[in-house]
């Protein structure tokens, strides 16, 4: 939304040396507090915004000015490990590892033949890698590499029913295609879904196993996902699940992007304009036709309805909250953000089939009540 005009005073808080090789200025930053120290407002000449405040021009050229030093200094250290390794394949890791743009980037500049970078990039994913060194150590045996990032834990579908009917929810168990045809409707009607379906995603980024899914083709959409179901500023992009088949219509990457670590460029803006983000860009998550999921079923049975095998997949919380992941997290989610319909494995809830008394609002005080450790309350995470 911006223009890079701050450059040269944000060169003061990171500047490129060369060579791959960049510093920071400390007396910028303060790590214990806010992130950043009050000189950093007197360079800027802006005052720090507050929660909730307008989002202004100066902002957004903040943060472009921001993006623009963070893809330099990516893309130095990138010419730099080519230089030193000869290798023509490169993985990024780190915090930093989730900016797709500047991944992007690194992969357009044609240095490598392949760019990866692991669906839990940041702090997290050392526990992957640490796993994969002890393994390593212990066993000395040859590990495959990752497959997919659904690491987390799965809740049977007995177990799912168990709960819905303890609580007063009115569900109705369906098959595969029927479930897929169903929810399709939902979408299409322009409905908002929350959906649970397998082991949890590890990382931040939802993949359809705790996703929110919504009709791509209208801005109305995006709009009332940001203020309305997430409730958070209205520049937030969402982005796109869709099949490989749909992939190369819709996007100039087209094969295989199962992480959501990269954007590219969006060829048919028109067709998908909720996850079209305003430089026509979008951070596509493109899976295989064949993979089998009740995801993949849907995005064909959406695909009928429309001829478009692409959805909104954005996380399934609100702001400030993490991603669900239990049943009870999905239930509470879908209750309090409003959505019109809660997929559980094979289970369909529908909000306009429930008691109002189960689904009244004004249980938010409880369920923070209930987030925070009471001496009194034997397991303050049952909300039982």
């Amino acid at each position: 939304f911006g223009i890079p005009r701050f450059v040269k005073k944000l060169e003061h808080l990171l500047k490129l040396e060369g060579d791959g090789e960049f510093s920071l200025d400390l007396a910028y930053f303060n790590f214990n507090a806010r992130m950043y120290s009050p000189i950093l407002a007197e360079l800027l000449n802006i005052d720090p915004r507050l929660p909730d405040a307008p989002i202004t021009r100066d902002h957004a050229d903040i943060a472009r000015s921001a993006q623009f030093l963070v893809e330099e200094v990516m893309l130095s250290l990138a010419k730099r490990v080519a230089k030193l390794t000869s290798s023509k394949k490169l993985c990024i890791g780190g915090g930093v590892a989730l900016n797709c743009v500047a991944n992007d980037r690194i992969r357009r500049s044609a240095m490598f033949s392949s760019v990866f970078v692991p669906p839990g990039a940041g702090d997290a994913g050392a526990a992957i890698g640490a796993g994969y060194l002890g393994s390593l150590s212990l066993s000395h045996t040859t590990l495959t590499g990752l497959t997919n990032a659904f690491l987390g834990p799965k809740f049977t579908s007995a177990s799912i029913r168990s709960y819905l009917s303890k609580v007063n929810v009115q569900f109705e168990p369906l098959d595969d295609e029927a479930l897929a045809n169903a929810v399709a409707d939902i979408l299409y009607q322009g409905g908002f879904v929350g959906w649970f379906e397998g082991r949890m995603e590890f990382g931040p980024r939802a993949l359809g196993a705790r996703s929110i899914l919504a009709d791509p083709r209208y801005g109305k959409t995006r709009d009332a996902l940001n203020s309305r179901i997430k409730r958070r500023e209205e520049f937030r992009p969402f982005a796109p699940v869709c099949l490989a088949s749909a992939a190369r219509e819709l996007f100039v990457t087209c094969e295989p992007e199962p992480y959501m670590t990269f954007t590219t460029g969006v060829r048919r803006p028109d067709l998908i304009e909720a996850v079209s983000h305003i430089d026509r860009t979008a951070r596509p998550q493109i899976i295989d036709d064949s993979c089998g999921t009740r995801l993949a079923k849907l995005l064909k049975a959406f695909k009928a309805r429309t001829g478009l095998a692409c959805l909104i997949n954005t996380s399934f919380n609100t702001a400030g909250e993490p991603i669900v992941c239990n049943p009870q997290d999905a239930f509470l989610g879908f209750r309090e953000m409003g959505l019109d319909a809660l997929v559980l494995e094979d289970v369909l809830v529908v909000r306009a089939r429930q008691d109002p008394m189960t689904m009244s609002s004004g249980t938010r005080d409880y369920y923070e009540f209930a987030r925070k450790p009471q001496p009194h309350v034997q397991d303050t995470y049952a909300f039982t």
